[in-house]
């Protein structure tokens, strides 16, 4: 099993380094700020099944005219992918790294920079070069990336 899903991330961090990312690293969020969360499940199938449920907490902003985005993956001891144990945030991660975030049915770019909060305290914020809607800023964002089973 462990041989199945280390195979698995890499092909997933594979096809990641095919995703044109979409945005440039602007820094880190400021203490105290307030997020949208999304609930993310995803299934995976095959002989290493499970469902992962996550939740993505992020912050869209306008500056200059562009979209720039804040966020995090939220520790994983709070859903976790049920049957895959400790494999779990390497896959919840490689998953991430592939797909694409979007806002108001727009893709606003990769989710890639989006990572755990447990392993670092700082929140990471991106410029993107998509121009920015009113609609964004209460939104919240959705994504889409390989094997996903439901969101809501």
């Amino acid at each position: 099993m462990f041989v199945k899903i280390a195979a698995l991330s890499c092909v997933l961090l594979l096809a990641s380094a095919c995703v044109t990312s979409g945005y440039k690293s602007i820094g880190y969020d400021r203490e105290g700020a307030s997020y949208n969360t999304s609930r993310m499940n995803f299934t995976l199938t095959g002989d290493d099944r499970g469902t992962c449920h996550v939740l993505v907490k992020s912050r869209p902003y306008e500056q200059n005219g562009k979209t720039h985005i804040c966020g995090y993956i939220h520790d994983p001891e709070q859903g976790g992918c049920g049957g895959l144990g400790l494999m779990s945030e390497d896959l919840i991660h490689a998953w991430f790294s592939g797909a694409k975030l979007i806002l108001g049915g727009t893709v606003i770019s990769s989710a890639s920079f989006l990572d755990f909060r447990t392993r670092t305290s700082r929140i990471p914020c991106v410029a993107t070069e998509v121009d920015w809607r009113p609609e964004f800023q209460n939104d919240t964002a959705r994504f889409k990336g390989d094997f996903t089973s439901r969101q809501y």
